[in-house]
């Protein structure tokens, strides 16, 4: 069980690397983050390598239970808008494991293991879930396009914040680029929606959405004593 000041130190770590990029941080900007001694810090975690690990576990955590999601089928449209969200938060909490890979290098025998299963369960969740849309007359996609349509929502899913980050303003706030993130994903999925479908789906969308953007983001956190 990790303690409180260790809580501390990966909340602070999690921001930093997210904000700045694994390879821009050293563990001295985490200890001035805490207003604690580089001494203390190393008393916890050896090294920034150590840290990683650690993060990379919680991410295996959140992951595990994302990818047991399947639809059922009573409210598929509603269960589609929540496996959306449950990808989301989980690309823009750890966005740096996604994102910066080339400054770490290996993320070690485990996680090279686990991470190509997250890729391919993604992929297959967002089919499942298309394929019981088109059962249930609320999508038509053409036959034989379903993979193709997973892996553009996919791709959507992965790339579409780091792209609104990097093209953004100094004055944009985070929220409004998870706000462009989500539409555009549902944008691309309404395409293949019937319009009925299309506008249940957009509520059910707003109604979500309306949480999460009223969740504290991570950056907000509190990391000092």
């Amino acid at each position: 069980m990790l303690t409180s000041t260790k809580q501390r130190i990966l909340r602070a770590a999690l921001y930093l690397f997210n904000e700045l990029g694994y390879g821009n941080v050293k563990v001295a900007d985490i200890a001035n983050q805490l207003d604690m001694s580089a001494g203390n810090l190393w008393y916890h975690y050896k090294d920034r390598r150590a840290i990683l690990e650690a993060l990379t576990t919680l991410f295996y955590a959140h992951a595990t239970k994302r990818m047991k999601i399947s639809p059922i089928g009573d409210d598929i449209l509603g269960e589609f808008v929540n496996l959306i969200n449950e990808i989301f938060n989980e690309i823009a909490e750890f966005r740096f494991l996604y994102r910066d890979q080339a400054d770490f290098g290996s993320y070690g025998p485990e996680a090279d293991d686990f991470l190509p299963k997250v890729h391919t369960r993604t992929l297959e969740q967002f089919q499942l879930f298309i394929s019981e849309m088109k059962a249930q007359g609320k999508m038509a996609v053409p036959d034989g396009k379903v993979s193709v349509l997973s892996e553009a929502l996919s791709l959507q899913m992965r790339y579409s914040l780091e792209f609104y980050r990097e093209g953004s303003s100094s004055k944009a706030t985070w929220e409004e680029m998870e706000k462009k993130s989500i539409e555009l994903l549902c944008f691309t999925a309404e395409t293949f929606m019937t319009s009925s479908a299309a506008s249940d789906f957009r509520a059910s969308y707003l109604k979500q959405f309306g949480i999460l953007s009223n969740a504290e983001p991570i950056r907000q956190l509190e990391y000092r004593k």
